[in-house]
């Protein structure tokens, strides 16, 4: 699995529900990160969706849980100095072996409960925003910018979300999200949340990663494709693993894709 926080990306091993690592966000940092993280934690506002999400795919007869949904609540005035995000709450969607399927409503999480501030947004100034994932989407990355605030801590300005097939921010205006690097082949499935700092975890999606080389491989090897002019030299690199790496070695490198 991967935890990111701001643009670091961490691996861990998979632990089961009532692990530490699926349940307490000091410890899921401890693990991804070590020990001489840099994130502060309180547990008045720190959250770990990975054993809620665990949960739900260890229910008798369910084969997967994915993202349906993300709710957002944000300030809904139009001074761009004031828009806040200010709570996120996920719906997952559990597909059964009989083929029937479940949507679940995740816990919501608030931020800056703790330390309030009058640039949150109040009851009479808020708007929930639901981004709803369509079939064959997925989410693959969460960008948050932050402003600091008078307490020396850091208020969500700006919540993007990005899928396989589109971008969406909430709150201000996030001016880098034109910038965003191109999101690898991952799915968040839950999110975290430190003292100020919003996070995620995924999953690999290995066929996705490497299931195009595969088929074309096996295309090779039936003598039902032939390579092109290449035009750059990493399409040759490419065009030499595919045809003549020994099958043996074609396996052990696809292995670390």
């Amino acid at each position: 699995m991967i935890l990111q926080i701001d643009e670091d990306r961490h691996l861990f091993s998979v632990p089961n529900s009532i692990s530490p690592i699926a349940t307490d966000v000091k410890v899921l940092l401890n693990e991804a990160i070590g020990e001489e993280h840099e994130y502060e934690t309180c547990h008045l506002q720190e959250f770990n969706d990975l054993s809620f999400y665990l949960n739900l795919l260890n229910r008798e007869g369910c084969i997967k849980v994915e993202l349906s949904a993300v709710k957002i609540r944000h300030s809904n005035d139009n001074k761009e100095c004031t828009k806040i995000c200010s709570s996120i709450q996920a719906t997952y969607k559990s597909t059964f072996a009989s083929g029937t399927t479940l949507l679940t409503v995740a816990p919501l999480h608030k931020f800056g409960a703790f330390f309030p501030h009058p640039m949150y947004p109040s009851d009479g100034y808020v708007q929930d925003s639901d981004f709803i994932l369509e079939d064959g989407e997925y989410l693959v990355k969460m960008h948050t910018s932050n402003i600091n605030s008078f307490f020396e801590s850091s208020l969500v300005k700006c919540i993007t979300l990005i899928t396989n097939q589109r971008t969406a921010s909430f709150g201000g205006i996030d001016k880098t999200a034109d910038t965003l690097p191109s999101p690898d082949h991952s799915r968040i499935i839950a999110f975290v949340g430190t003292s100020y700092k919003l996070g995620t975890i995924s999953i690999c999606l290995k066929w996705e990663t490497i299931g195009h080389l595969i088929c074309l491989r096996a295309l090779v090897e039936q003598d039902r494709a032939t390579p092109l002019q290449c035009n750059e030299e990493g399409d040759e690199t490419v065009e030499r693993f595919i045809m003549s790496t020994s099958r043996d070695l074609f396996r052990r490198i696809v292995l670390f894709l």
